[in-house]
């Protein structure tokens, strides 16, 4: 098994990057050498642009962010309430739980995010990119090999700018680089996100299509804050130099004396450094008796009735639905006073809902269904009074339903002990203060904590796991697939109840499910016996890979024939079971397609691949410790209350390799053969 990639630290505390993540991501970032230069055909294109309407939404969608990016900086409140919100999606405490090693892994890849710079920056990119841009904002993942089953070692921002949806599912975007390079993405190396997204729009004779466009918080708002950033302009226009505000007409007083006073007025000003503010012109005529007449012409004003507070309401209320939010996230309560008790306690009530919410939801699923390793679970910490009120209340049912369950004897001391522990309700030094023995040792760790590298009985339980998922996986696929072909084969046959009892026997529709099988399972079983191999690395062991590669080229060659003949085998011996009894009955034939379900289903699939993980990891192994010149293997079982009485008899027998028995010893079984050098069984990953 390859070894996994992660951000490391250099001894001194301080955490670096690793190289190959840089290696393989599409992103070009600059060397500390490299002055950074603006190109001259886009200062050219900004500045042919600026004097331009935004271009409507839907046509030409890269044109159109490039002008809302250009725009939001100028709006002082949209750009203020950008800040608000990205970071608040920044300060969101989150926890994974899981196996502590997988756990481990799992926060160094997120706190190590967008090529070191952190978690923080990758959440702030992204925050700023789905409010304000309406192309969708990618995460590129950065994998330890170029396929989809490859363990993700990197999370880094693609610009929403830099991305072309392509409409593809397969290969969804197009990125530029910083030097005008494309390069296509498979829908493994990359997720798009979007906050409210738009369904796509096929190319039709009427245009040429758009896909992966949304909604963004801008978009949703631009009309009043054109308005809003008209009036800003305004106001520093009027305040922001010496300007003429207004024509008066004046009657009785000449020209030369306008002038007079104007020029004196100003020689004043300068003396005194007044930049923006002249005082009111005051013209005193020589003769008394002359009646001064003034017309005034007002060159620039706001609308009659124009009211600057209740305008601003009104933006700060449409900007917080544009925004998915409530009026108080940018403003005080009406009636309250800002920072009060009452407004922070509705304000971490809201934190759950809507634009919160939505943003939560988005990350979570990301990172549980596209990137982060099956047997782990990420999810945002929830903290507010009444949640913590319905917690203690929790706790306080779970507590007496285990009292119950003790008193009818259900429950143990221990297993009450053990409950307690996975339910949250005892701390971790407690239960074992108590002297408990924890038989399901996951762990929760949240954002800001450091995830504690546990021992563990076996050191490959999380790559285990995870193998076991995926190999379920295709071996449910595969079975669905040939419980297909049965069932048709049933139905179409089920007329003659002697042409059902055919079925089983029939050696050509067997040769076609075999076909099925194999190209369903592809080389599966050729990549776990390498992780195999690639667990032996991990011990430490010199291997001679040359020798080892061929043994599990020839090894692999015959697994997958072998699997298939105990697969069919006990598939035909279940069919004619099932069969021989419905003829026997005489029950309907949808009785017998119900009964042969379990040959075909999920929880045949979960025991057939936790079974064939075993077997080919212990293949793998023997073949690199026989490589690397291991004389002698010793029995270890995972040290767990489910360990079979079987294998608890095997556990630390040693016998020479490729000698004595080799896991799996039955169904279900976990064991695996650890190399003995120099007496001593290498059971702990170097």
């Amino acid at each position: 098994m390859p070894e996994t990639e992660h951000l490391g630290s250099d001894g001194d505390g301080e955490k670096q990057v690793t190289p190959q993540i840089l290696d393989r991501s599409v992103l070009d970032p600059p060397t500390a050498t490299t002055h950074p230069t603006t190109g001259s055909k886009e200062m050219l294109w900004l500045l042919g642009q600026v004097a331009d309407e935004i271009t409507p939404w839907g046509t030409l969608p890269k044109l159109r962010d490039r002008q809302l990016r250009t725009f939001y900086p100028t709006e002082a409140q949209f750009a203020s309430a950008l800040g608000v919100v990205t970071a608040r999606n920044m300060a969101f405490s989150w926890e994974i739980q899981g196996p502590p090693l997988t756990v481990a892994r799992s926060q160094d890849l997120l706190l190590n995010a967008d090529q070191g710079r952190g978690w923080e920056s990758l959440i702030a990119k992204t925050s700023i990119d789905l409010y304000t841009q309406d192309s969708n904002t990618c995460w590129e993942l950065v994998r330890v090999a170029d396929n989809p089953e490859a363990a993700v070692i990197g999370i880094n921002h693609l610009p929403a700018s830099n991305c072309w949806p392509t409409g593809d599912p397969m290969e969804p975007i197009l990125y530029q680089d910083r030097h005008s390079k494309f390069h296509l993405l498979k829908w493994y190396q990359v997720v798009a996100l979007a906050e409210l997204p738009v369904p796509d729009v096929m190319p039709g004779p009427r245009g040429p299509g758009m896909a992966g466009l949304q909604l963004c918080a801008l978009t949703r708002l631009l009309r009043a804050a054109q308005v809003m950033k008209n009036i800003a302009i305004y106001k520093e226009e009027k305040t922001g130099g010496r300007h003429t505000r207004a024509i008066h007409l004046l009657q009785g007083v000449n020209m030369k004396q306008i002038e007079d006073a104007l020029a004196k007025m100003k020689l004043q000003a300068d003396a005194k450094g007044i930049l923006r503010y002249l005082n009111p012109l005051l013209i005193a005529t020589p003769d008394s008796e002359v009646t001064i007449d003034v017309k005034t012409l007002e060159l620039t004003g706001l609308p009659d009735g124009f009211s600057e507070e209740t305008e601003f309401k009104h933006y700060i209320a449409i900007m917080a639905m544009a925004f998915l939010t409530d009026y108080q996230e940018f403003a005080p309560l009406p009636g309250g006073g800002l920072g009060s008790g009452q407004q922070s306690q509705i304000l971490h009530q809201k934190s759950r809902g809507k634009g919160p919410g939505v943003f939560k939801k988005l990350i979570t699923h990301t990172l549980n269904e596209r990137i982060l390793p099956a047997n782990v679970q990420f999810a945002y910490e929830e903290q507010d009074l009444e949640a913590e009120k319905e917690q203690a209340e929790t706790r306080k049912i779970r507590a007496e339903t285990r009292e119950v369950q003790q008193r009818s004897g259900e429950l143990s001391q221990e297993g009450i002990r053990q409950e307690a522990l996975d339910a949250g309700d005892i701390s971790r030094e407690v239960f074992d203060a108590e002297g408990g023995s924890d038989a399901t040792p996951d762990v929760t760790v949240g954002d800001e904590e450091e995830a504690e590298k546990a021992e563990r009985a076996g050191p490959f339980d999380d790559e285990w796991q995870a193998d076991e998922r995926a190999l379920q996986r295709v071996v449910e696929r595969a079975l669905t697939a040939i419980g297909k072909e049965v069932r048709k084969r049933l139905e179409r046959e089920g007329r003659g109840k002697k042409a059902l009892g055919d079925v089983p026997g029939d050696s050509e529709f067997w040769a076609k499910m075999k076909a099925l099988f194999l190209s369903t399972i592809g080389t599966v079983p050729n990549r776990l016996l390498g992780h195999g191999v690639g667990q032996a690395e991990q011990l430490g062991l010199a291997i001679d890979f040359d020798l080892v590669n061929q043994a599990v080229l020839e090894r692999a060659g015959t697994f997958t024939n072998e699997w298939w003949t105990q697969l069919e085998g006990s598939t035909q011996r279940g069919l004619r079971t099932a069969i021989q009894a419905n003829i026997e009955t005489g029950a309907p034939l949808k009785t017998l397609i119900k009964d042969i379900e379990p040959l075909f289903g999920k929880a045949r699939a979960k025991v057939i691949s936790a079974t064939e993980v075993t077997r080919l990891y212990a293949e793998g192994n023997s073949a690199a410790y026989a490589a690397a010149g291991v004389e002698r293997v010793e029995w270890r079982t995972v040290n767990d209350a489910a360990v079979d009485p079987i294998c608890e008899a095997l556990d630390g027998q040693r016998w020479a390799v490729g000698g004595g028995q080799s896991p799996p010893a039955h169904p279900n079984c976990r064991c695996w053969l650890a190399p003995v050098v120099s007496d001593k069984p290498l059971v702990k990953v170097v």
